[in-house]
């Protein structure tokens, strides 16, 4: 094509001859007879260019090029061509080259690919090749959509990270990548912490790994989650003891903890908890509840609370004492009246102090209070509940509408007193002072009582109730006539004017009876006796016993009438004190005998009767009066003299230390054994205690000898 003599053999030939000498000679010309001019193909050089895939993509070779081809003008033209020869196509050679899918492999393969000798084209045949290779090369497949799984576990249990998952791999192609934790922080006892941790993957790994190229991921979440290990419960937290302080709080030892279900080797410790008791109040061995309790140290994070609460043992003691606070008037029940809040109720504080100047309200809120000692420089109001007193209650000021202070102790108020219902009930003595106006009292029952109205009168709303002595002392008076009283002995005076009178029943015993100015009345039922002096200035003295009746050495004094009455049927009357009316006259009844061993002398008549026979004369009796009468079962006896020296008319012998010693001994017997049942408070009260009655028996027994060795008798003579 390019004008070239082809490559080939040719015959040569020769007709003509030429030069300076040419026409002397003669050529009939020549032609070879072999073709003896040769023209050899032409050697070609080339190469393959390109050719290359990436991994898993369809191969591509590269493409040939030959060097040396000429060119040049042929003949009749004038523009230069070039030889038409063109290579054969390129090969590739994959043997033993492919991965598990079939594809081949990633990487630089040397020489697979070639092109053959073999030429075409118009003028292939003046050339010759021999052939050429190359090398090619299969770019790694990049790897996308890769993702790393989720991963949840619980604290100290071993989870692997995610699986590690990708997009594109070749189908058949086998190609992993292990994840790992990002930043993984571990306990004290070595196991991954508690908390979400981002994943991350950055390198393949199995037979056709090099066939793909990877960046690397790291989850954009922190996808791999440790939850936290449930503790199941939390042991071993103690509750210290307190001193009662009116609140539940408790106070908690949590150093010894137990976490129930934990990992032994880390670190964890109560951060906090609240220890609550049941309740308040003073008591052994109560329940304390323990709640909020979160978790402390250095694993703490690690783990859960299955339950925040857990429970433990401790004891309140009684409080020694507290002190009102307020600086005014107000309810017992309310906390905030107390000093640090310390509410004295039940058995939880044992003493009570009132300062001066206030006005403490026992509400009926305040409920059952137990104390040993409560001691008021003001006022104690109380108007509901019960309050008991084991050892003793002071206070300046005492006001009750309603409850019940009671108790084995004692009971004493030193300047007012005001009692409109409720009761009082003490195992010891209760001793009320009024100084200025009229003291009445309620319902009160103790083993003593003492009242004193220095400027006023003493009255009563409901009974009293008393196994020892009932004291009155007033400047206008006493009026004690509920009949519902039940009192052992009773001793009063009233300084300026005003009676004193008392309704009672049981074994009784006047211990001492004086008004400057008024009257007297005892009206007791049962047997009655005076032990000291009863004297009545100015006014009337009156006894009624409804039972034996029985006047101590002592006497009885009057300046008005006497009346002296033992009516019942077993009703003995004795006289072994002088019986003396300045002014009036003296009345005597006895429902059975009549004992008279002392003196009975009235201003105007004196009247005694009896309803059995013979009267009893000792030898100490006399009688004074205008007129005088005796009488015995209804029939005039001889009266004894109105002095010692006087002789004495015949009557029958008496019998009298048998009816002394009878009396006297039933006295002494019922008085030590009586008991009373106060009907207002349903309080059973006991009788005078036998100890201190003692010396009463001794002197009964003594007054009983005197009478066996003195009894003056009919027809005998008196002498001093």
């Amino acid at each position: 094509t390019s004008g070239h003599l082809k490559a080939a053999s040719y015959s040569q030939t020769a007709s003509t001859l030429s030069s300076a000498d040419a026409l002397n000679y003669s050529f009939t010309g020549l032609t070879t007879s072999s073709a003896n001019y040769t023209v050899s193909p032409l050697a070609l050089t080339g190469s393959i260019t390109g050719g290359g895939n990436t991994y898993g993509s369809t191969l591509s070779p590269g493409s040939a090029s030959l060097s040396g081809i000429l060119s040049g003008i042929p003949t009749g033209s004038t523009v230069a061509v070039t030889d038409v020869v063109t290579p054969a196509t390129v090969t590739l050679n994959t043997a033993g080259l492919l991965s598990t899918s079939g594809k081949l492999k990633a990487g630089t393969h040397s020489g697979i690919q070639s092109v053959s000798g073999t030429l075409g084209g118009a003028d292939a045949g003046n050339y010759s090749f021999a052939g050429a290779t190359a090398d090619y090369t299969v770019g790694q497949l990049a790897l996308t959509g890769a993702a790393i799984a989720a991963v949840s576990t619980t604290y100290g249990t071993t989870a692997a990270p995610g699986a590690v998952s990708f997009g594109n791999v070749v189908s058949g192609d086998a190609v992993t990548s292990s994840a790992s934790i990002v930043n993984p922080l571990t306990s004290t006892s070595g196991h991954l912490k508690a908390a979400s941790y981002s994943q991350t993957a950055s390198t393949l790994g199995s037979v056709d790994a090099l066939n793909y190229s990877f960046t690397g991921l790291t989850t954009s979440s922190a996808n791999y989650t440790v939850s936290p290990l449930a503790i199941t419960g939390v042991s071993a937290i103690t509750a210290a003891d307190k001193v009662y302080d009116g609140n539940t709080s408790a106070s908690l030892n949590t150093t010894n903890a137990i976490f129930n279900a934990a990992i032994s080797a880390d670190q964890l410790s109560v951060a906090s908890a609240t220890g609550t008791f049941a309740d308040k109040n003073v008591a052994t061995g109560k329940t304390v509840n323990i709640n909020g309790i979160s978790l402390g140290g250095a694993d703490a994070g690690n783990y859960s609370l299955a339950s925040s609460t857990a429970s433990s043992n401790a004891s309140i003691t009684q409080l020694p004492s507290v002190t009102w606070a307020a600086s005014s008037p107000g309810n017992w029940s309310n906390p905030a009246n107390w000093a640090g809040g310390a509410l004295p109720d039940l058995n939880n504080v044992a003493a009570v102090n009132i300062p001066s100047g206030v006005t403490v309200t026992y509400d009926s809120a305040a409920g059952n209070t137990h104390l040993q000692s409560l001691s008021s420089s003001g006022t104690l109001n109380l108007t509901g509940g019960t309050l008991d007193i084991g050892n003793q209650l002071s206070t300046q000021n005492y006001s009750q509408s309603a409850g019940v202070v009671s108790g084995a102790g004692s009971f004493t108020v030193s300047n007012s007193f005001s009692q409109s219902a409720g009761s009082i009930a003490m195992g010891g003595p209760v001793a009320i002072t009024q100084t200025s106006g009229d003291l009445i009292v309620g319902s009160i029952s103790a083993a003593a009582i003492t009242l004193n109205a220095s400027n006023g009168a003493i009255s009563q709303s409901a009974a009293l109730v008393s196994s020892g002595l009932l004291s009155t002392q007033s400047s206008l008076g006493t009026t004690l006539t509920h009949t519902g009283n039940h009192l052992s002995a009773f001793q009063a005076s009233s300084s300026t004017s005003g009676n004193i009178s008392l309704v009672n029943t049981g074994v009784f015993d006047i211990r001492g009876i004086s008004t400057a100015a008024g009257s007297i009345t005892v009206d007791n039922t049962g047997a009655t006796r005076t032990s000291a002096l009863v004297k009545a200035g100015g006014g009337d003295l009156n006894i009624n016993a409804h039972s034996p009746l029985s006047i101590g050495a002592a006497g009885l004094q009057a300046s008005g009438n006497i009346t002296l009455s033992a009516a019942n049927s077993d009703g003995n009357l004795q006289l072994d004190g002088p019986v003396s009316s300045s002014a009036g006259g003296i009345s005597v009844n006895a429902g059975n005998s009549y004992t008279q061993n002392s003196a009975v002398s009235a201003a105007a008549g004196v009247n005694v009767s009896a309803a059995v026979t013979p009267m009893n004369f000792g030898t100490a009796a006399t009688t004074q009066g205008s007129p005088v009468s005796y009488t015995a079962a209804n029939q005039n006896v001889s009266t004894p003299p109105a002095s010692l020296t006087q002789d004495t008319p015949n009557q029958p012998e008496p019998q009298v230390p048998d009816l002394v010693t009878t009396f006297t001994d039933l006295f002494t017997a019922a008085l030590a054994d009586q008991k009373f049942i106060d009907s207002s408070t349903t309080q059973t009260a006991d009788a005078v205690k036998k100890e201190a009655n003692k010396p009463v028996a001794e002197d009964l027994l003594k007054e009983k000898k005197k009478n066996k060795e003195n009894v003056v008798v009919e027809e005998k003579i008196c002498t001093p």
